[in-house]
This record gives C-alpha cells, sequence and structure tokens, in this order.
C-alpha cells in the first residue's frame, strides 16, 4: 500500500506515530534555527518532486504537515509544550491524534476514503508524586474527568495553536470497525494525569458517561505566543493589457500635395540628396525612416517622406530597407502593399551588384514564405519569376542554388496544396473520413504550423502512431512522463521531413520539452536540456541577425531596421551622433585619443585627467564610431577613424605587437580587426599582422608560467 512517509522521506512503519523531527529528519537536540529551516527545506523539496500526477493531494498535505513542524520547532513555547507530550507519550503511553482530513488522491492508504474516529488520550504525569490509590470502583469517576480534560486541551491546542500536527504525526492504520484507543505500554492501572498547565479544571467534573465535547474547552486555554500567520493569498492575475488602439489609415494624398510636400523636402535635405554613393543614399533613406521625423498633422508631407524613403533605398541597392519603408507607408496610408512590394523588387533585380541580388534574393525568399501561409500562390509564383530573372545571367553561386531550390520546393508544395484543396472538399462531404483529416492535419500542422488547427484532424485520422501521439498532445497531459512522451514523439519525426517541415516540429517539441522539463532528472533531464539546445540553434542559424561574430547591424540598413525594432527613435539617433561628435573633438591631428585629456585637443574642458595610456585610449575611442558603421572608407566621421588607425598601425612592431602592455595591445587588436572584418581591405594587412599577434601572445603566455605548445612549427609562424 502506497505510503508516502516511507517511500519518500524514509521514514519506517516502526517509526509511528511520525514526530516533528523525523518529519524533518533532525534529531531532537538540535536547536538551531538556521539548520531547522534548512532541513525543513529539504524535507519540503523531497516532497515538491512529487506534485505532478496522482498523488497531487498527498504532497499538499504533506506540504502542509512539514510547515506546521517548522512553526512548532521555531516556536520556543510550542516547542517545550510538544517536547512535554513526546516525553508523556514516549512513557508508559501512546498517544494519538485526529488525522488531517483524508486525501483525495486514489492511491492513499485505504484509511484516507474513511474519515477517522475521535482518539482518546492518556497522558502520564511523570513528575508529580504518585498519591496514595483508592480503590478501583472509586477512582473511575475521576479517572474519566482527567482524561477528559486533558482531550478538550488538546483540541484546543489543535484548532488554535496552530499545532494540529504539532503534538507529532500519527501515521497509524486503525481497523475501520475499531476506535482508535491508547494501548498502554506497562502492566497494572494507568496513573492518575495532571491537567494542562495554564489550564483550569471545571468545578463540576463531568460524569463518567457524558460524551467529550471537544468544542467545550477550558475557561481560560493557553494561547500560544505567536499564532501562524495565514497562508498568502494567491495573486491575482493581471488584468490583460489594452489593445492598442486601431489605426485608422488615410487615403493617399493626390498629385499636387504629393508635389508641394516633395519640394519642399528636397530643399530642406539638399545637401543629402546631393550624396550618390549607397551608403550614403541608404543613410538618408535610414533618417526618413527614423520614427518620430514623420509631421504627422501633414499626411502630404508625411507620405511623401515615407515614399522617397522607398525609392532612394531602391536607388541605393537596399531590397530590406525598401520594404521597410512600404511596411511603413501601409501601416498609415490606404496602399496595396503586395503590388509595390512586387515593383520595387523588380526595379531592383535590374542591379548588378552582387550583395544587392543577394538580398533581393532573400526578400523574395521570405516574402514567398508568407505566400505559403496566405496561401497565395500566384503571389508566389511572381516573386519567383524576380528571383529567377536576378540570377539568370550568373553561371552559378549562392544565389543560383537558392533560387533553384524555391523552384523546387514551389513546384513540390503547389502539387501538395492542390491535394489540400481535394481533401477539403472531401470533408465537406465525409468530416469522419480518416485518410482526409491526415491529410488536413497534417498540411495544417507541419506546413503551416497552426496546430490548434490540425491537431483535431489528426486525432481522427487512421490508426497509427502519428494519431496516437495527436491524440496524446491534445489531451495535454499533466504528468512529465506524458510530456516527454509527446516531444520525443515530435522530435522523432523531424529528420525524415522537409525544411519548413521540420521547422514547425522542432518548434512544437521545443515547447513540449520545455514544458516537461521542470519535472525531469537524470538522463531524461540531460536529453531535454541538450535538445531544446539543438533546437535553438537551428532556429538562430535561421536569423541572421546579432550573431556572435558578425558585423550585422554596422550598415545604414541594418542599423534603420534594428533601430525600428528596437523601439528607438530620431532623437536616441541624434544622441548617438552628438556623442560621437563629442568623441571626434578630443582626437589629435595624429589620429590618438590621449586619456590623459591633453588640452591641444579642440576646445576641451575636461578635468580629472587620467592615466597615459595612449594606445588603450585610442583604441577606445574607435570603438564606438565602428560601432555606429564607421570605417576609414565610409561614413560622416570615415576621417577619424582613418587617423586612429594609421596611429595605431604607426605603433606596431615588427613583432606584431603594439605596446609592451598586454592590455593595451589586445584593445588596439580589436580594433583594426574589427576594421578589417566590416571592409576587408587588404590594404590593412591583416593576415600577417595576425601572425606575429599570434606568436607575441603565445610568447606572453608562456612568460607568465602558461605552458608553451608543444610543436615548434607552432610558435614559428
Amino acid at each position: 500500500m502506497f505510503d508516502p512517509y516511507e517511500q519518500w522521506l524514509g521514514i519506517g512503519k516502526d517509526q509511528r506515530p511520525v514526530t516533528c523531527y523525523q518529519l524533518l529528519g533532525i534529531a531532537p537536540s538540535e536547536t538551531n534555527a538556521k539548520a531547522i529551516e534548512k532541513a525543513a527545506e529539504k524535507a519540503a523539496a523531497k516532497i515538491h518532486r512529487h506534485r505532478e500526477g496522482e498523488h497531487h493531494a498527498v504532497c499538499t498535505r504533506l506540504m502542509k504537515e512539514i510547515e506546521q513542524a517548522k512553526s512548532v520547532l521555531l516556536d520556543p513555547a510550542k516547542r517545550k509544550a510538544y517536547d512535554a507530550k513526546l516525553r508523556a507519550r514516549t512513557g508508559t503511553a501512546t498517544e494519538t491524534i485526529e488525522k488531517p482530513p483524508a486525501s483525495t488522491d486514489t492511491t492513499a492508504d485505504a484509511r484516507d476514503a474513511t474519515p477517522l474516529p475521535k482518539a482518546k488520550a492518556v497522558v502520564e504525569d511523570s513528575d508529580k508524586p504518585r498519591k496514595h490509590r483508592k480503590s478501583k470502583e472509586a477512582e473511575k469517576p475521576k479517572k474519566s474527568a482527567a482524561i477528559w480534560i486533558v482531550v478538550g486541551g488538546l483540541v484546543l491546542l489543535m484548532v488554535v495553536g496552530g499545532g494540529a500536527i504539532g503534538a507529532y504525526f500519527a501515521f497509524k492504520e486503525p481497523s475501520p470497525s475499531t476506535q482508535v484507543a491508547a494501548q498502554p505500554t506497562k502492566s497494572g492501572p494507568p496513573p492518575i494525569p495532571e491537567p494542562p498547565p495554564k489550564s483550569d479544571p471545571p468545578k463540576d467534573p463531568p460524569k463518567p458517561a457524558d460524551p467529550p465535547k471537544p468544542k467545550d474547552p477550558p475557561k481560560d486555554p493557553p494561547k500560544p505566543k505567536d499564532p501562524p500567520k495565514p497562508a498568502p493569498t494567491p495573486p491575482k492575475p493581471a488584468p490583460p493589457k489594452p489593445e492598442p488602439p486601431k489605426v485608422v489609415k488615410q487615403p493617399v494624398p493626390d498629385e499636387a500635395a504629393q508635389a508641394k510636400a516633395e519640394a519642399a523636402l528636397k530643399e530642406t535635405w539638399k545637401a543629402d540628396y546631393a550624396k550618390n554613393r549607397p551608403e550614403e543614399r541608404a543613410t538618408l533613406a535610414g533618417k526618413f525612416l527614423h520614427p518620430g521625423r514623420e509631421n504627422r498633422n501633414d499626411p502630404g508631407a508625411w507620405f511623401v517622406m515615407l515614399r522617397e524613403a522607398r525609392d532612394i533605398a531602391v536607388l541605393a541597392g537596399k531590397p530590406r530597407l525598401a520594404m521597410e519603408a512600404i511596411d511603413e507607408i501601409d501601416r498609415w496610408f490606404i496602399i496595396d502593399p503586395l503590388d509595390m512590394k512586387v515593383k520595387a523588387l523588380t526595379a531592383l533585380s535590374k542591379d548588378k551588384n552582387e550583395a544587392t541580388q543577394f538580398s533581393a534574393v532573400r526578400v523574395c525568399q521570405h516574402m514567398v514564405e508568407h505566400a505559403y501561409a496566405s496561401e497565395n500562390y500566384d503571389l508566389a509564383q511572381k516573386l519567383l519569376k524576380i528571383a529567377e530573372d536576378i540570377s539568370a545571367e550568373l553561371k552559378g553561386g549562392r544565389i543560383v542554388d537558392m533560387v533553384r531550390q524555391m523552384r523546387l520546393d514551389f513546384t513540390e508544395y503547389n502539387r501538395e496544396f492542390q491535394a489540400v484543396s481535394a481533401a477539403r472538399n472531401m470533408l465537406a462531404q465525409n468530416p469522419n473520413d480518416t485518410k482526409t483529416n491526415e491529410v488536413l492535419g497534417i498540411y495544417y500542422c507541419f506546413f503551416q504550423g497552426n496546430w490548434d488547427k490540425g491537431l483535431p484532424h489528426l486525432a481522427k485520422g487512421p490508426p497509427g502512431d502519428l494519431t496516437n501521439l495527436a491524440k496524446l498532445d491534445m489531451s495535454q497531459p499533466a504528468d512529465v512522463a506524458s510530456q516527454l512522451k509527446i516531444a520525443d514523439g515530435w522530435w522523432d519525426l523531424v529528420a525524415a521531413q522537409k525544411e519548413r517541415f521540420q521547422r514547425s516540429l522542432l518548434k512544437r517539441a521545443k515547447a513540449a520539452y520545455e514544458k516537461a522539463g521542470p519535472g525531469t532528472a537524470g538522463e531524461d533531464r540531460q536529453r531535454v536540456v541538450e535538445r531544446i539546445r539543438e533546437a535553438q540553434e537551428k532556429e538562430y542559424a535561421r536569423v541572421n541577425k546579432l550573431v556572435p561574430g558578425s558585423y550585422f547591424g554596422r550598415d545604414a540598413e541594418s542599423r534603420t531596421i534594428l533601430l525600428r525594432e528596437g523601439g528607438g527613435n530620431v532623437r536616441s539617433e541624434e544622441a548617438i551622433q552628438a556623442g560621437l561628435e563629442w568623441l571626434a573633438k578630443h582626437q589629435l591631428p595624429n589620429g590618438m585619443f590621449p586619456t590623459d585629456f591633453n588640452k591641444t585637443a579642440l576646445n576641451c574642458k575636461c578635468g580629472e585627467a587620467g592615466e597615459k595610456h595612449d594606445i588603450a585610449g585610442t583604441a577606445f575611442g574607435l570603438l564606438p564610431f565602428l560601432g555606429a558603421g564607421n570605417t576609414h572608407k565610409q561614413g560622416r566621421f570615415s576621417n577619424v577613424v582613418a587617423r586612429g588607425l594609421a596611429y595605431l598601425l604607426s605603433k606596431q612592431t615588427p613583432k606584431g605587437n603594439f605596446h609592451d602592455n598586454a592590455y593595451e595591445n589586445a584593445l588596439a587588436t580589436i580594433a583594426v580587426v574589427e576594421c578589417f572584418g566590416m571592409t576587408k581591405d587588404p590594404a590593412l594587412q591583416i593576415q600577417a599582422r595576425r601572425r606575429r599577434l599570434t606568436s607575441f601572445r603565445l610568447r606572453r603566455r608562456t612568460a607568465v608560467g602558461a605552458t608553451p605548445p608543444t610543436r615548434k612549427k607552432a610558435t614559428r609562424r
């Protein structure tokens, strides 16, 4: 029979009734409050791991018992009274108290389903000297009266003192037909008990025949010093966030309003319009898309600024920036965004720059995925045609491979969609057809990623593992074993599916593993962690943003998109530019950024000069400019970067180091390599310098006690 005390806490049946000390697993001599609290936490942890599943009610009961035991042992008054009762129990009598309410757990003991009869208690007073005993017949009324006084006091203590379990925890198994009573441990008549301390005995003791009345305690019952605090009320669920106000789109301004606004815009930004380099044009388009720059009180000026951002992005060969501008126009004005995007991509397809071609194909690929999701195969066909036009003149390479795969996918998906359309018609006539439900379930779950819509269809499929897995998933089981079975089931299907199907299955399996994870242990937990990490890595591989080691976000196009996604606006960009201007003021003509604030810097009024570390200061000065997309070849502060790089390279020795100080040498290396990574400029001669830097680092490691390389060739490179 299921015994949580023995199976979960290791308290054998021969150690009953269970005491507070046994429940927490501490010795009766333990008085350290921290040790008691730690023991209670450890015992609660053993119970907490079983909270899911069929023993939930038992877990809840035992958690309350542990908390009450801790409360009793941490309170000196309660503990003193409790220890006195334990001493009385272990003396000549066994004391049994009424059990807590029976658990609703169907696997618990049979006694949990049947209310226990109220128990009698016999307490021996070992301290008080014994009086002369009278005959048994004359002693019965007094003994009975004393017993009921003790019972009444114990019941009151259980109700008021927070020590319902505080006396001790009985876990005996009484027979349903036999009342639980105390069994004397020694032969002979029981001793005369003493009433509870601080309790006035009633003037007229009740007759032996009168039934006990637990609800009528003595007049002056003992009160605990610190009554237990009520259980904290669970926090109320947060009210749902109000939905953002619905945007009321405006009609596109007429031609006259647009012409007037265009003339004013080009006059205001005359200097920026005069710049013809692609990166400079992209910067201007990005400025027009900075949130907060628009004039919403003038729809004509607002629309024209966004339209110009789109057109300038197309001229600059920035497809993603052009799509961002079209999305912003569609957010506020009534247009046909898909038609506008197709026209912009058609214009971009004529650009011969490889970076532009690759970006345009990626945009087409992304839009085709969305076309599949909306079942717009005509749009997918148009976008595929644009991608094929871009790759038509190319002999090979990644662009050609991408477009070829897009064509293969379109052919297969279009054929499968025709089967899905036929299945929908068949389902209207026969909703319970198993094969038809399976076709639609696979389409909605695996292809569209709409599991709420697809799982009911999969559950109606033909008998098999897939149908059983769908039924189990729909049941949303609470036990960890079933949750793991669901996660493993979807995971095992990934390898045999197409790439689009794999993404949906990985996402579903990852969610199931995350749900089951907290309740797992050992090998199961290790598998869960590894598979969640693998699913994340595969998802991150598809997202070309902020990948460690990449330079995403440095160019004008990416910076603008990240700015808009991250909540930046025109003011945040102006603050960045102001910070770069402040740094530029502190650069000396030779390119150095001094850390001691040399007064030869223009308009420098800084105080509290630091130590002199010219190499480190220059490296730190360059990194913000590089982070904002400036290099020695492009950007508003290209001259600042060029001078700083020239200063660092002038300090580099033939051995490869910039300074004898390893800290400064490392910072300079980062700045130089960062610029090379952004520009791939062979003039920096990074390959030769990297070898020298490697040799320098190896020598430095050996000098400070690190193990040198075993192969001599490695140190000569």
